[in-house]
Protein backbone atom coordinates (compact mmCIF):
# COMPACT_ATOMS: atom_id res chain seq x y z
CA UNK A 1 0.00 0.00 0.00
CA UNK A 2 1.24 3.73 -0.62
CA UNK A 3 1.27 6.33 1.38
CA UNK A 4 -1.89 8.25 2.04
CA UNK A 5 -1.68 11.94 0.71
CA UNK A 6 -4.17 14.62 2.11
CA UNK A 7 -4.81 17.70 -0.33
CA UNK A 8 -6.66 20.65 0.36
CA UNK A 9 -7.43 22.96 -2.79
CA UNK A 10 -8.05 25.95 -1.97
CA UNK A 11 -10.23 27.87 -4.73
CA UNK A 12 -11.78 31.29 -5.12
CA UNK A 13 -14.91 29.84 -3.95
CA UNK A 14 -14.80 26.43 -2.88
CA UNK A 15 -12.55 24.56 -0.62
CA UNK A 16 -12.22 20.91 -1.81
CA UNK A 17 -10.46 18.30 0.55
CA UNK A 18 -9.17 14.86 -0.82
CA UNK A 19 -7.09 11.90 0.74
CA UNK A 20 -5.98 9.57 -1.34
CA UNK A 21 -2.89 7.30 -2.72
CA UNK A 22 -1.42 6.34 -6.05
CA UNK A 23 -2.36 2.34 -7.13
CA UNK A 24 0.03 0.51 -9.08
CA UNK A 25 -1.73 1.57 -12.26
CA UNK A 26 -0.33 5.15 -11.68
CA UNK A 27 -3.96 6.03 -11.34
CA UNK A 28 -5.29 8.29 -7.85
CA UNK A 29 -7.55 6.11 -5.53
CA UNK A 30 -9.51 8.61 -3.50
CA UNK A 31 -10.48 7.28 -0.26
CA UNK A 32 -12.52 10.21 0.73
CA UNK A 33 -13.30 13.97 -0.26
CA UNK A 34 -15.21 16.49 0.13
CA UNK A 35 -15.80 19.98 -1.24
CA UNK A 36 -17.45 23.21 0.74
CA UNK A 37 -18.56 26.81 -0.10
CA UNK A 38 -16.03 29.75 0.59
CA UNK A 39 -16.41 33.27 0.61
CA UNK A 40 -13.00 34.52 2.32
CA UNK A 41 -11.08 34.56 -0.84
CA UNK A 42 -10.98 37.58 -3.80
CA UNK A 43 -9.58 37.46 -7.17
CA UNK A 44 -7.33 34.57 -5.74
CA UNK A 45 -6.31 36.16 -2.66
CA UNK A 46 -7.02 35.24 1.22
CA UNK A 47 -9.18 38.69 2.39
CA UNK A 48 -11.23 36.93 5.01
CA UNK A 49 -8.06 34.17 7.25
CA UNK A 50 -11.14 33.15 9.47
CA UNK A 51 -13.36 32.38 6.82
CA UNK A 52 -10.89 30.26 4.81
CA UNK A 53 -9.74 28.71 7.84
CA UNK A 54 -13.25 27.30 8.42
CA UNK A 55 -14.46 26.00 5.73
CA UNK A 56 -10.95 24.22 5.50
CA UNK A 57 -11.73 22.72 8.93
CA UNK A 58 -15.79 21.84 7.73
CA UNK A 59 -13.89 20.08 4.38
CA UNK A 60 -11.63 18.17 6.83
CA UNK A 61 -13.77 17.19 9.01
CA UNK A 62 -16.30 15.44 6.18
CA UNK A 63 -13.22 14.01 4.89
CA UNK A 64 -12.67 11.98 8.35
CA UNK A 65 -16.27 11.25 9.17
CA UNK A 66 -16.28 9.50 5.58
CA UNK A 67 -13.06 7.45 6.52
CA UNK A 68 -12.98 7.13 9.90
CA UNK A 69 -9.25 9.10 10.30
CA UNK A 70 -8.25 11.86 11.89
CA UNK A 71 -5.64 14.06 9.71
CA UNK A 72 -3.34 16.26 10.88
CA UNK A 73 -1.35 17.42 7.99
CA UNK A 74 -2.18 18.37 4.56
CA UNK A 75 -0.46 19.47 0.73
CA UNK A 76 -1.83 22.61 -0.33
CA UNK A 77 -2.28 24.00 -3.76
CA UNK A 78 -1.14 27.85 -4.57
CA UNK A 79 -2.14 30.11 -7.63
CA UNK A 80 -0.12 31.67 -10.24
CA UNK A 81 -1.41 35.10 -8.65
CA UNK A 82 1.37 33.93 -5.85
CA UNK A 83 3.99 32.32 -7.17
CA UNK A 84 7.10 32.89 -9.64
CA UNK A 85 9.13 29.68 -11.32
CA UNK A 86 12.79 29.99 -12.71
CA UNK A 87 15.48 27.77 -13.22
CA UNK A 88 18.70 26.90 -11.31
CA UNK A 89 21.82 24.55 -11.17
CA UNK A 90 24.32 22.86 -8.49
CA UNK A 91 26.47 20.16 -9.11
CA UNK A 92 28.49 17.91 -6.49
CA UNK A 93 31.17 14.97 -6.85
CA UNK A 94 30.36 11.60 -6.11
CA UNK A 95 31.67 10.23 -3.24
CA UNK A 96 30.19 6.95 -2.45
CA UNK A 97 32.40 3.30 -2.74
CA UNK A 98 32.55 2.59 -6.12
CA UNK A 99 31.30 5.92 -7.49
CA UNK A 100 28.05 4.86 -7.07
CA UNK A 101 25.42 7.59 -7.02
CA UNK A 102 23.71 7.33 -3.37
CA UNK A 103 20.60 9.22 -2.07
CA UNK A 104 23.06 10.81 -0.15
CA UNK A 105 24.39 13.07 -3.12
CA UNK A 106 20.98 13.29 -4.52
CA UNK A 107 20.05 15.25 -1.15
CA UNK A 108 23.22 17.32 -1.44
CA UNK A 109 21.75 18.50 -4.89
CA UNK A 110 18.41 19.45 -3.61
CA UNK A 111 19.63 21.81 -0.89
CA UNK A 112 22.63 23.18 -2.65
CA UNK A 113 20.28 23.84 -6.07
CA UNK A 114 18.24 26.33 -3.86
CA UNK A 115 21.06 28.54 -2.57
CA UNK A 116 19.53 31.23 -5.07
CA UNK A 117 19.14 34.92 -5.19
CA UNK A 118 15.76 35.70 -4.57
CA UNK A 119 13.56 38.65 -4.19
CA UNK A 120 13.00 39.94 -0.40
CA UNK A 121 9.77 39.67 -0.70
CA UNK A 122 9.73 36.06 -1.75
CA UNK A 123 10.71 32.44 -0.39
CA UNK A 124 11.30 28.95 -1.96
CA UNK A 125 8.35 26.27 -1.27
CA UNK A 126 9.32 24.22 -3.91
CA UNK A 127 12.11 22.36 -6.08
CA UNK A 128 11.22 20.58 -9.11
CA UNK A 129 13.79 18.84 -10.98
CA UNK A 130 14.32 18.74 -14.59
CA UNK A 131 17.19 16.24 -15.38
CA UNK A 132 20.03 14.91 -14.18
CA UNK A 133 23.89 15.00 -15.81
CA UNK A 134 26.40 12.59 -15.19
CA UNK A 135 29.52 13.43 -16.41
CA UNK A 136 28.39 14.72 -19.57
CA UNK A 137 25.27 12.62 -20.25
CA UNK A 138 22.18 14.85 -19.63
CA UNK A 139 18.58 13.38 -19.65
CA UNK A 140 18.82 11.59 -16.48
CA UNK A 141 15.54 11.20 -14.54
CA UNK A 142 16.79 9.11 -11.61
CA UNK A 143 20.73 8.85 -11.06
CA UNK A 144 20.24 6.77 -7.51
CA UNK A 145 22.33 3.55 -8.49
CA UNK A 146 24.27 4.93 -11.78
CA UNK A 147 28.10 5.13 -11.54
CA UNK A 148 29.70 8.52 -12.47
CA UNK A 149 32.29 10.82 -10.97
CA UNK A 150 30.12 14.20 -10.94
CA UNK A 151 26.64 14.69 -11.29
CA UNK A 152 24.75 17.96 -11.94
CA UNK A 153 21.34 19.07 -11.48
CA UNK A 154 19.03 21.59 -13.31
CA UNK A 155 15.61 22.12 -11.29
CA UNK A 156 13.13 24.53 -11.49
CA UNK A 157 12.71 26.36 -8.43
CA UNK A 158 9.30 27.88 -7.01
CA UNK A 159 9.20 30.90 -5.11
CA UNK A 160 6.33 32.07 -3.39
CA UNK A 161 5.56 35.61 -2.02
CA UNK A 162 5.52 35.91 1.31
CA UNK A 163 2.39 37.70 2.67
CA UNK A 164 0.51 35.39 0.88
CA UNK A 165 1.71 32.19 1.68
CA UNK A 166 1.91 33.14 5.17
CA UNK A 167 -2.03 33.72 5.15
CA UNK A 168 -2.58 30.52 3.38
CA UNK A 169 0.05 29.01 6.52
CA UNK A 170 -1.93 31.04 9.23
CA UNK A 171 -5.68 29.71 7.72
CA UNK A 172 -3.98 26.26 7.82
CA UNK A 173 -2.77 26.22 11.28
CA UNK A 174 -5.97 28.27 12.18
CA UNK A 175 -7.84 25.06 10.82
CA UNK A 176 -5.57 22.79 13.16
CA UNK A 177 -3.46 20.58 11.04
CA UNK A 178 0.18 21.59 10.00
CA UNK A 179 1.80 21.69 6.19
CA UNK A 180 3.29 18.92 4.46
CA UNK A 181 4.08 21.10 1.48
CA UNK A 182 2.84 23.90 -1.08
CA UNK A 183 2.37 22.48 -4.77
CA UNK A 184 1.49 24.95 -7.51
CA UNK A 185 -1.68 24.74 -8.98
CA UNK A 186 -0.47 24.54 -12.69
CA UNK A 187 1.89 21.98 -12.21
CA UNK A 188 -0.96 19.87 -9.97
CA UNK A 189 -3.61 20.24 -12.66
CA UNK A 190 -1.12 19.61 -14.93
CA UNK A 191 -0.68 15.83 -13.58
CA UNK A 192 -4.27 14.96 -14.36
CA UNK A 193 -5.35 17.15 -17.70
CA UNK A 194 -2.13 16.97 -20.20
CA UNK A 195 -0.46 13.71 -21.77
CA UNK A 196 3.44 13.56 -21.04
CA UNK A 197 3.64 14.03 -25.15
CA UNK A 198 1.38 17.21 -24.55
CA UNK A 199 4.16 18.63 -22.22
CA UNK A 200 6.98 17.64 -24.65
CA UNK A 201 5.67 18.98 -27.88
CA UNK A 202 4.11 22.35 -25.93
CA UNK A 203 0.77 23.05 -24.96
CA UNK A 204 -1.02 26.15 -22.85
CA UNK A 205 -3.26 25.29 -20.04
CA UNK A 206 -5.79 27.69 -19.80
CA UNK A 207 -7.62 27.35 -16.03
CA UNK A 208 -10.67 29.75 -16.10
CA UNK A 209 -11.91 30.00 -12.75
CA UNK A 210 -14.59 31.60 -11.53
CA UNK A 211 -12.59 35.17 -10.53
CA UNK A 212 -9.09 34.21 -12.02
CA UNK A 213 -7.56 32.18 -15.08
CA UNK A 214 -4.17 30.71 -14.52
CA UNK A 215 -2.51 30.47 -17.58
CA UNK A 216 0.36 27.48 -17.24
CA UNK A 217 3.05 26.79 -20.63
CA UNK A 218 4.71 23.65 -20.62
CA UNK A 219 7.17 22.51 -23.35
CA UNK A 220 10.27 19.62 -23.04
CA UNK A 221 8.09 17.78 -20.53
CA UNK A 222 8.52 20.74 -17.67
CA UNK A 223 6.85 24.31 -17.01
CA UNK A 224 8.22 27.10 -18.61
CA UNK A 225 5.42 29.48 -17.75
CA UNK A 226 3.04 30.46 -15.12
CA UNK A 227 1.14 33.35 -14.80
CA UNK A 228 -2.53 34.46 -13.89
CA UNK A 229 -5.18 37.29 -14.39
CA UNK A 230 -8.25 38.23 -12.36
CA UNK A 231 -10.53 37.32 -14.23
CA UNK A 232 -12.77 34.61 -14.77
CA UNK A 233 -16.94 33.02 -15.17
CA UNK A 234 -17.87 35.50 -12.44
CA UNK A 235 -17.30 38.46 -14.52
CA UNK A 236 -19.02 36.97 -17.32
CA UNK A 237 -22.18 36.83 -14.81
CA UNK A 238 -21.85 40.48 -13.85
CA UNK A 239 -21.85 41.21 -17.75
CA UNK A 240 -24.96 40.03 -17.89
CA UNK A 241 -26.29 41.24 -15.00
CA UNK A 242 -25.58 44.54 -15.86
CA UNK A 243 -26.51 44.54 -19.96
CA UNK A 244 -29.27 43.19 -19.31
CA UNK A 245 -30.49 44.96 -15.94
CA UNK A 246 -31.63 41.75 -14.20
CA UNK A 247 -30.48 40.06 -10.91
CA UNK A 248 -26.80 38.46 -10.63
CA UNK A 249 -28.71 35.09 -9.48
CA UNK A 250 -31.12 35.27 -12.73
CA UNK A 251 -27.98 36.18 -14.72
CA UNK A 252 -26.19 32.96 -12.80
CA UNK A 253 -28.86 30.55 -13.37
CA UNK A 254 -29.56 31.67 -17.03
CA UNK A 255 -25.77 31.62 -18.12
CA UNK A 256 -25.25 27.96 -16.72
CA UNK A 257 -28.74 26.79 -18.33
CA UNK A 258 -27.82 27.62 -21.65
CA UNK A 259 -24.31 27.16 -21.44
CA UNK A 260 -23.54 28.74 -24.84
CA UNK A 261 -20.43 30.44 -25.75
CA UNK A 262 -21.25 31.22 -29.42
CA UNK A 263 -24.05 32.73 -31.16
CA UNK A 264 -23.89 31.10 -34.62
CA UNK A 265 -24.52 27.69 -32.57
CA UNK A 266 -28.10 28.93 -31.86
CA UNK A 267 -30.31 26.93 -34.05
CA UNK A 268 -33.61 29.20 -32.66
CA UNK A 269 -33.48 31.44 -30.25
CA UNK A 270 -35.55 31.26 -27.57
CA UNK A 271 -37.88 33.58 -25.42
CA UNK A 272 -37.25 34.42 -21.63
CA UNK A 273 -38.75 36.41 -18.78
CA UNK A 274 -36.80 37.26 -15.85
CA UNK A 275 -36.85 39.94 -13.24
CA UNK A 276 -36.24 43.81 -14.28
CA UNK A 277 -33.89 44.90 -11.70
CA UNK A 278 -35.04 48.70 -11.74
CA UNK A 279 -38.53 48.05 -11.40
CA UNK A 280 -39.25 44.46 -9.87
CA UNK A 281 -41.41 43.82 -12.94
CA UNK A 282 -40.72 40.62 -15.50
CA UNK A 283 -39.02 41.63 -19.10
CA UNK A 284 -38.95 39.97 -21.95
CA UNK A 285 -34.99 38.50 -22.92
CA UNK A 286 -33.67 36.52 -25.88
CA UNK A 287 -31.22 34.00 -25.22
CA UNK A 288 -29.24 35.21 -28.37
CA UNK A 289 -28.86 38.77 -26.59
CA UNK A 290 -27.04 36.58 -23.60
CA UNK A 291 -25.04 34.75 -25.97
CA UNK A 292 -23.91 38.17 -27.10
CA UNK A 293 -22.70 39.42 -24.07
CA UNK A 294 -20.86 35.66 -23.39
CA UNK A 295 -19.11 35.66 -26.43
CA UNK A 296 -17.59 38.75 -26.30
CA UNK A 297 -16.41 38.41 -22.55
CA UNK A 298 -15.11 34.95 -23.52
CA UNK A 299 -13.36 36.21 -26.54
CA UNK A 300 -11.79 39.32 -24.32
CA UNK A 301 -10.67 36.34 -21.91
CA UNK A 302 -8.73 34.64 -24.46
CA UNK A 303 -7.47 37.68 -26.25
CA UNK A 304 -5.96 38.47 -22.35
CA UNK A 305 -4.00 35.09 -21.93
CA UNK A 306 -3.01 35.31 -25.89
CA UNK A 307 -1.40 38.97 -24.37
CA UNK A 308 0.46 37.96 -21.38
CA UNK A 309 1.98 35.07 -23.39
CA UNK A 310 3.18 37.86 -25.98
CA UNK A 311 4.39 40.10 -23.74
CA UNK A 312 6.44 37.22 -22.02
CA UNK A 313 7.83 36.35 -25.08
CA UNK A 314 6.06 33.22 -25.04
CA UNK A 315 7.03 32.00 -28.66
CA UNK A 316 3.51 30.29 -29.98
CA UNK A 317 4.84 26.71 -31.64
CA UNK A 318 2.97 24.47 -29.64
CA UNK A 319 2.64 21.14 -30.98
CA UNK A 320 -0.02 20.42 -28.66
CA UNK A 321 -2.09 23.63 -28.99
CA UNK A 322 -3.99 24.90 -26.30
CA UNK A 323 -6.32 22.75 -23.37
CA UNK A 324 -9.20 24.60 -22.01
CA UNK A 325 -10.29 23.50 -18.34
CA UNK A 326 -11.71 25.11 -15.26
CA UNK A 327 -15.58 25.87 -14.18
CA UNK A 328 -15.43 29.49 -15.24
CA UNK A 329 -16.33 28.56 -19.25
CA UNK A 330 -15.50 24.95 -19.85
CA UNK A 331 -18.80 23.53 -19.79
CA UNK A 332 -19.83 26.30 -22.57
CA UNK A 333 -20.50 25.18 -26.27
CA UNK A 334 -18.57 27.44 -28.50
CA UNK A 335 -15.30 28.25 -26.33
CA UNK A 336 -12.97 25.64 -27.87
CA UNK A 337 -13.86 27.30 -31.56
CA UNK A 338 -13.04 31.15 -29.88
CA UNK A 339 -9.78 29.67 -28.12
CA UNK A 340 -8.95 28.51 -31.56
CA UNK A 341 -9.85 31.99 -33.85
CA UNK A 342 -7.63 33.76 -31.08
CA UNK A 343 -4.83 31.50 -30.71
CA UNK A 344 -4.52 30.04 -34.01
CA UNK A 345 -3.77 26.55 -32.89
CA UNK A 346 -5.84 23.56 -32.15
CA UNK A 347 -7.84 23.37 -28.93
CA UNK A 348 -9.17 20.41 -26.44
CA UNK A 349 -11.69 20.63 -23.68
CA UNK A 350 -11.08 19.51 -20.23
CA UNK A 351 -13.28 17.94 -18.96
CA UNK A 352 -15.33 16.20 -21.65
CA UNK A 353 -18.70 16.44 -21.84
CA UNK A 354 -18.78 12.59 -20.44
CA UNK A 355 -16.61 13.47 -17.69
CA UNK A 356 -18.10 12.56 -14.13
CA UNK A 357 -19.23 15.33 -12.61
CA UNK A 358 -18.46 14.56 -9.47
CA UNK A 359 -14.85 14.07 -10.16
CA UNK A 360 -14.77 17.43 -11.59
CA UNK A 361 -14.81 19.53 -8.25
CA UNK A 362 -11.79 17.67 -6.83
CA UNK A 363 -9.64 17.84 -9.93
CA UNK A 364 -6.85 19.91 -8.68
CA UNK A 365 -6.92 17.92 -5.62
CA UNK A 366 -6.08 14.56 -7.53
CA UNK A 367 -3.70 16.28 -9.46
CA UNK A 368 -1.56 17.01 -6.24
CA UNK A 369 -2.00 13.94 -5.03
CA UNK A 370 -0.15 12.59 -8.19
CA UNK A 371 2.59 15.23 -8.19
CA UNK A 372 3.45 14.83 -4.54
CA UNK A 373 3.59 11.04 -5.07
CA UNK A 374 6.01 11.93 -8.39
CA UNK A 375 8.48 13.62 -6.54
CA UNK A 376 8.70 11.51 -3.26
CA UNK A 377 9.65 8.35 -4.75
CA UNK A 378 11.53 6.62 -2.49
CA UNK A 379 11.13 8.73 0.22
CA UNK A 380 8.29 9.34 3.06
CA UNK A 381 6.16 11.62 1.58
CA UNK A 382 2.37 10.46 3.03
CA UNK A 383 0.41 13.07 5.44
CA UNK A 384 -0.10 12.41 8.53
CA UNK A 385 -2.92 10.31 8.65
CA UNK A 386 -3.98 8.22 11.76
CA UNK A 387 -6.93 5.66 11.15
CA UNK A 388 -9.37 5.39 13.99
CA UNK A 389 -10.67 1.94 15.54
CA UNK A 390 -13.79 0.30 15.25
CA UNK A 391 -15.82 1.87 17.77
CA UNK A 392 -16.89 -2.07 18.77
CA UNK A 393 -14.46 -5.01 17.94
CA UNK A 394 -16.35 -6.99 15.65
CA UNK A 395 -18.61 -4.40 13.97
CA UNK A 396 -16.69 -4.09 10.96
CA UNK A 397 -13.89 -1.58 10.25
CA UNK A 398 -14.12 2.12 8.73
CA UNK A 399 -14.15 3.32 5.23
CA UNK A 400 -10.73 3.84 4.95
CA UNK A 401 -9.58 0.41 6.49
CA UNK A 402 -12.17 -1.52 3.70
CA UNK A 403 -10.79 0.65 0.84
CA UNK A 404 -7.38 -0.32 1.72
CA UNK A 405 -7.51 -4.25 2.34
CA UNK A 406 -9.51 -4.11 -0.82
CA UNK A 407 -6.41 -2.52 -2.60
CA UNK A 408 -4.49 -5.19 -0.91
CA UNK A 409 -6.25 -7.73 -2.44
CA UNK A 410 -6.38 -5.99 -5.90
CA UNK A 411 -2.71 -5.22 -5.63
Amino acid sequence: MGELVVAVDIGTSKICALCGQINKAGLVETLAKATVPCTGMKKGMIVDIDNVARAIMNALRQVEAAGGARIGSAYINVMGLHVDVFTNRASTAVTGENREISKNDVDRLLYSVRNVEIPGDAQIIDVIPRQFNIDGYNGITEPIGMIGTNVELEADIVTGKITSITNIIKCIESAGIKIDGLVISGQALSEVILSPEEMDMGVIMLDIGGSVTDVSVFKGGRLCFYESLTVGGDHITNDISIGMKIPYADAERTKKEYDLALTTLIRKDQELYLNDINNNTRKLVYISEVVEIIEARVYEIMSMCRDLLNENRIEFDFGAGVVLTGGGISYFDGNRQIANAVFGLPVRVFPERNYKSQRIESTLAEGVVKHVARMGKGTRYGSDVQLAKSREPGTGTNVFVKIIEMIKKLF
